[in-house]
């Protein structure tokens, strides 16, 4: 079986580097670094670009989606200027609702990934896989 300089399995680094970005992204990302950096295995770098795009794809998601609810105050800070009856307000909490299921899949992902690279195999998502080709 191969190893890292770390002297742990590629698998067990592999991973690592998703479970960690359950943990932590920070960590995560310092590991994704340290793996890219040091590490000469070319499965173990891919698997720690899909982890970061994963989590960078998700952060720009969640940022993306709290955006709405900071529009539609603007657009009732601007409509308290004029005597409307109403104000917007997004309906059913429907932000807060989808950030929470964006988390839970990402969650989700990052659990079968890291399983799934503890196995030395992949979990193909095609727009992920072209992100990583693109990039690594």
């Amino acid at each position: 079986m191969n190893k890292t300089k770390l002297g742990i399995t590629i698998g067990l680094a592999g991973a690592a580097v998703y479970f960690l970005g359950l943990y932590s992204s920070v960590l995560a990302f310092l590991f994704a670094v340290y793996i890219l950096a040091f590490e000469e295995n070319g499965w173990l770098k891919k698997q720690a670009v899909k982890m970061t795009a994963l989590i960078l794809g998700f952060a720009i998601l969640q940022t993306g989606l709290g955006c709405v609810d900071k529009i539609v105050s603007i657009i009732n800070y601007i409509l308290r200027w004029f005597p409307v009856p109403w104000q917007m307000s997004v309906p059913l909490n429907l932000t807060s609702l989808l950030s929470t299921a964006l988390s839970l899949v990402e969650d989700v992902l990052l659990i079968v990934m890291g399983w799934s690279a503890w196995r030395f195999q992949n979990v193909n998502i095609r727009f992920l896989d072209n992100i990583v080709d693109k990039n690594l």
